[in-house]
This record gives C-alpha cells, structure tokens and sequence, in this order.
C-alpha cells in the first residue's frame, strides 16, 4: 500500500508539473482538467484506504511535519543556503541541501501535503543536477533557490497556520530553468560530439 501511495504521489506532482508549465502558455485544456480530476480521485481514495484504521492519528501528523521539517531541517536548509551563497562550489552543502528537499518531499508526499512535496520536488531535480554536474550554480539560480527555500518555509508554516502561500511561480521558473539548461547542455555536448568527429 506504502508503494501504491507513493506512486500516486509522484503521479500527482508530475500532473501539477505538467499542468503548470503548459497552463503557463496558455494551453490549459478539457484534458488536463480530466486527468486533474481523475489523479485527484486517485489520490484521495488512496488515502482514505490507506487511513481506514488510522483516522484519529493522521489529524496529528501535520504537527508532526511541522515541528521535525521546520524546526530541525528547515533551519538547517537555512544554515546550508547561507552557506551556499558564500561559496557556491561548496559540494557537502549541495549534497546535504538535496537530502533534505528529498527526505521533507518523501514525508510531505507521505502525509498528503502536495504543495510541499510539489515545491521540494522541484528543489530535489534542481540540486540532484547540479550535484551530478549536469547544469552550474550561478547566481540568477541561487536567487531563485532561496525565494524557493523562503516559500517551501511557508508552505510548512501553513500546515498549522492556515495561510495561503502562492508557489507556483517560483516553482515553474525552477522548472524551466532547470528543463532549459539541460537542453542548452544536451545542445553542446552534442556540438562537442560533432568536432571530434570531424
């Protein structure tokens, strides 16, 4: 059942992906509200399944998630970026800055907070690549990274709060960013490959 839910997690974030990028440009369809609709229903009848004998305990995971996410590993995001920002080559801060984003989506996905997971997903592709060496930290990349670290601090904050956070700007241009230097380095390697051929 834990798979199943996980499956269906990542499902969800893939489908708000998809549909912030293309509604970006104005193509939001009849299809991507059926497949919204459809993963929805997925979602929540996973859930409900999966909470048949547990009900009265998950109303207390979003303190949970609260409390361990912003309390430790926010704050050592928070401690990891600044480091980040002074040295941006600094290789254990970008590896420990992906564990984190990776360990807040697993559980966020986990207890059914899409939003967070949605954002921290986006945060894990981006850092995954720059640890791997597929795309380079600049600044313009920096800057949005720590607008996305303030709105995934939000977002946690909003478990307990409340508050409506707006995230999806700062995720959509992580998103292409991260889908638009991949291909300007897919465009070079391949030039790259052409001279040696030559």
């Amino acid at each position: 059942m834990d798979e199943l839910l996980n499956m269906v997690g990542e499902l969800v974030i893939e489908r708000d992906r998809l549909i912030a990028l293309f509604g970006s440009e104005g193509k939001s369809t009849l299809e991507f509200e059926r497949i919204k609709r459809i993963s929805s229903n997925l979602h929540y009848g996973i859930m409900n399944v999966r909470m048949v004998q547990m009900g009265f305990l998950f109303n207390k995971f979003h303190r949970v998630l609260r409390d361990a996410a912003s309390s430790e590993n926010f704050e050592e995001l928070n401690r990891l970026f600044v480091e980040l920002e002074k040295d941006q080559s600094r290789k254990k801060a970008i590896a420990n800055i992906f564990r984190i984003v990776h360990t807040l989506k697993g559980n966020a996905m986990g207890m059914g907070y899409d939003k967070i997971a949605d954002l921290a997903h986006t945060m894990e592709d981006i850092f995954g690549a720059i640890k791997n060496g597929e795309i380079p930290l600049d600044k313009e990349l920096v800057d949005g990274l720590f607008r996305a670290n303030d709105k995934l601090g939000g977002l946690i904050n909003a478990v307990t709060s409340g508050e409506r956070v707006s995230y999806l700007g700062i995720k959509t241009k992580l998103a292409v960013y991260l889908k638009n230097a991949r291909e300007e380095s897919d465009g070079q390697s391949e030039d790259d490959q052409d001279e040696t051929e030559v």
